[in-house]
């Protein structure tokens, strides 16, 4: 009956308001009040709008920025495929940005590819003879590749995301 107890209700928010762990987006905080408990929220977007990106920084901002953990399931996504969404989301989203101080874009397509840039835009090739034959090992190019400011970047933001402990992003994939 709707009609009844509705001051205790009123009461009842005075006590404990009716507000969730925050969104990484102040409008979507505005209009549900938060990630509530006991509360579903659907978005439905067509294939490859970016619905996993979205729910992956949902995920990040909750576990990097909240510290609250956070379980993924995904029946599409392996680990590694979670894996360079978070790096990626990290890495690229001014939330974040400002939290571990690196500004700097890099297209998830370039991270899971291991392409990096010189400091002069440049992109850093393994060494090949005029028969393109390696000239250079695998380890001598990794090593140059660490040297650059762009890797050094993305590194210190993994090591962010690896430090930050305080809340657990949990995966479990449903379709093994």
């Amino acid at each position: 009956v709707l009609t009844q107890n509705n001051s205790n209700t009123l009461d009842e928010y005075l006590d404990k308001p009716e507000f969730g762990i925050h969104f990484p987006w102040a409008m979507y905080d505005e209009y549900f009040l938060g990630m509530r408990l006991g509360k579903v929220f659907f978005e439905g977007l067509v294939s490859n709008a970016g619905k996993s990106r979205k729910l992956m920084l949902v995920a990040a901002y909750t576990t990097l920025v909240q510290h609250i953990s956070f379980l993924f399931l995904s029946n599409e996504m392996n680990e590694k495929d979670l894996r360079s969404c978070l790096i990626t989301t990290v890495v690229n989203n001014k939330v974040f940005q400002d939290i571990h101080g690196i500004h700097r874009n890099k297209p998830e397509k370039e991270i899971i590819l291991g392409v990096y840039h010189d400091n002069d835009g440049n992109i850093i090739r393994r060494k090949i003879d005029d028969n393109g034959y390696y000239v250079e090992s695998n380890e001598e190019y990794k090593e140059r590749i660490r040297q650059t400011e762009e890797y050094q970047d993305i590194k210190r933001v993994t090591d962010w995301i690896d430090s930050n402990n305080q809340g657990k992003l949990l995966f479990k994939d449903i379709c093994d």
